[in-house]
């Protein structure tokens, strides 16, 4: 009971849910309605602390491969439209009280796929809306119902706690394999390289070749027995693997081989925090040569890629990955507090307090879209946020909750909301 009174503010999105979860759908009409996340060009030039932070080009993304975007974690700035309606809506199965969506769809060109609260993976087309296939044939495990999804050129790839791994024909449905394992599978699901990278809730990293199901091998580390329902998505770096397990530990990993080139750590640093949870959620993401880990426990930090050394640690923690493009990443912590940092030496650029009307409501991963900052909650609001200087744009509120942090295929923003599907384009 000590754990659950110190964590009654900041309790996982499986816990939330049950909260939010009784909203209902607004019947709204899908014509003409504008949401407006890309919406405005910025004026860098609105005062002397712009000209600090530099950003790459907006990029046109053209797939989701994993919950994390891609094999690197870092999905960096997108480009797209700057005015969007919505299109269509697609009601993808089941979010109840006892049924949680806890991971973003994966997507191509053609299609975007879900997974729901029953473990039903339906394919919902980008062009018209509609319900191309759905899978309800997975098992359902009555206590806790979670499953994470990847996607590659061939298979689409999904685990489950049910302890089970599957891979599906992308365009009909088909079940082409299925595994099991002897534990339920708790962290996001990676495919870098014909291979699949997961954990379960043991302690134990599986590296599986991905044409056939079968282990290459298993690496294990020790079992965290206080952790959240899910784990972050390992991340695939030159021929290497970041791993970060519930335990605080992160793991540099040789990818064709169970050799670790280096092991390292979380610690608190806050000292005035009561949260002693060591679990990391948030996905380790990178720019080629920092590997930046978040945990829960208000502790971020970051290693030097080769050997692990430790460059700089910040006492900021929570659940959300954050935003990153150039040398600079703009993170939201378990407070609701926006940082913008320099990640070569971990100077705060600017910080901002973001106030939503509903205090339970969790943040979903920061986007870097066309020069703004897209935060989403899942109280449905949607706020903009200038990345140069930290100045809110505009804000909005959907009239339904968010299930997962959204994702964007070219010109087309996707939302999950009480399990539906919504799509702006």
């Amino acid at each position: 009971m000590t754990i659950l009174k110190i964590f009654k503010r900041g309790i996982f999105i499986l816990i939330l849910s049950f909260i939010i979860s009784a909203c209902e759908t607004a019947k709204d009409p899908l014509v003409g309605e504008r949401v407006s996340v890309f919406e405005k060009n910025i004026d860098k030039k609105e005062n002397s602390a712009d000209e600090k932070i530099l950003l790459n080009r907006p990029y046109i993304n053209e797939s989701w491969t994993a919950s994390s975007g891609n094999s690197s974690n870092t999905i960096g700035h997108i480009g797209g439209k700057k005015k969007l309606t919505k299109f269509a809506k697609n009601d993808i199965g089941v979010k109840n009280s006892i049924s949680q969506i806890l991971y973003s769809p994966v997507a191509n060109k053609k299609a975007v796929f879900t997974i729901d609260g029953k473990l039903k993976i339906m394919a919902t087309s980008l062009d018209t809306g509609k319900t191309l296939w759905s899978n309800p044939r997975l098992i359902n495990n009555e206590y806790l119902r979670y499953g994470a999804l990847a996607l590659d050129n061939e298979r689409l790839y999904a685990i489950t706690n049910s302890s089970q791994l599957v891979a599906i024909n992308p365009e009909n449905g088909e079940i082409i394999y299925s595994k099991y394992f002897n534990t339920p599978l708790k962290s996001g699901l990676q495919i870098c390289d014909d291979k699949l990278y997961f954990s379960n809730d043991i302690g134990e990293f599986f590296v599986i070749d991905a044409k056939t199901g079968e282990k290459l091998f298993v690496h294990k580390t020790m079992e965290e027995p206080n952790s959240f329902v899910k784990g972050s998505t390992p991340m695939c770096i030159n021929n290497n693997l970041v791993v970060a397990f519930q335990n605080g530990e992160v793991h540099m990993l040789m990818r064709d081989m169970n050799t670790a080139i280096w092991l390292e750590a979380l610690h608190k640093i806050n000292k005035t925090s009561l949260n002693n949870m060591s679990d990391i959620i948030a996905n380790p993401i990178t720019d080629g040569n920092v590997v930046i880990v978040k945990g829960y426990n208000d502790n971020m930090k970051a290693f030097n890629l080769e050997n692990g050394s430790t460059i700089w640690e910040l006492p900021i923690g929570g659940i959300t990955t954050p935003a990153f493009s150039n040398k600079f990443m703009f993170d939201i912590n378990n407070d609701n507090i926006l940082n913008a940092i320099d990640i070569t030496n971990g100077k705060t650029i600017w910080s901002k307090k973001i106030d939503i009307d509903d205090k339970k409501a969790i943040a979903f991963d920061p986007l870097l879209v066309n020069n703004q900052i897209i935060l989403t909650f899942s109280n449905g609001e949607i706020i903009r946020i200038n990345p140069y200087t930290g100045k809110e744009i505009n804000r909005e509120k959907l009239t339904s909750v968010i299930d997962t942090t959204p994702i964007i295929i070219e010109d087309k923003f996707i939302i999950l909301s009480n399990a539906n599907v919504i799509i702006y384009k």
